[in-house]
């Protein structure tokens, strides 16, 4: 990638391998703070939608509740060890040779900025774009983000895990990368998205970067 490039990250099952934590700590809370007992399946239906609209759904008034207590789950238990291999060496890579990095993420702002803090990679991102709690915005997001950067479309990245990202990135006009290192990704999905690349590992990807 050039300096005149930019590269804007997913965060669960892109740069973290959070998603099998994210269903287990939900029903766990949710079970603990409210006597409420929920399936995976349960769970991760209400995934799309930032975290709190899962919480109003489930806790109502008391949602913040979850969500403070969310939060401190991940601040507590997410480490460097969580990141997938060779992030935050593609990250080092990409400070050293000044090309941009964001999030965009389905995440409430709040777990998404306890995540990357308490994995330590916060500080490598110029934005941190949350998700909203009546479902995807991450082309707005990602637009709003190049619009600050005064990016031009045509050089920036957006790279993410599961189909819906290849497809808001496309709609955001930029290129769209997918990430295929996580257990659980639909492989055959990504591919019927057309990708302008699909990365199987995190080296493929940290090569990619250096030779494109």
């Amino acid at each position: 990638m050039k300096q005149n490039e930019a590269i804007i990250f997913d965060l669960d099952g892109t740069l973290a391998d959070t998603l099998n934590v994210s269903v287990k700590a939900t029903r766990e809370l949710l079970q603990n703070l409210f006597g409420l007992k929920l399936d995976d399946t349960q769970v991760a239906a209400h995934f799309g939608k930032s975290e709190d609209a899962l919480f109003k759904h489930f806790c109502g008034a008391d949602w913040q509740k979850a969500m403070d207590a969310y939060a401190d789950f991940f601040a507590k238990n997410v480490t460097a060890g969580t990141l997938f291999p060779r992030i935050k060496d593609i990250l080092d890579y990409l400070k050293l040779n000044n090309i941009k990095t964001a999030v965009v993420t389905g995440r409430s702002a709040q777990s998404a900025e306890q995540i990357l803090k308490a994995a330590g990679i916060r500080d490598y991102f110029d934005f941190v774009k949350p998700g909203s709690s009546e479902g995807s915005i991450k082309p707005r997001c990602i637009k709003e983000v190049l619009a600050a950067w005064g990016q031009a479309p045509r050089g920036a990245y957006y790279i993410g895990d599961i189909p819906n990202d290849i497809i808001d990135a496309k709609a955001a006009g930029v290129n769209a990368l997918s990430a295929s290192w996580a257990d659980w990704v639909d492989k055959p999905a990504q591919q019927a998205c057309a990708p302008l690349h699909i990365f199987h590992t995190t080296q493929e990807f940290e090569d990619w970067i250096k030779m494109s």
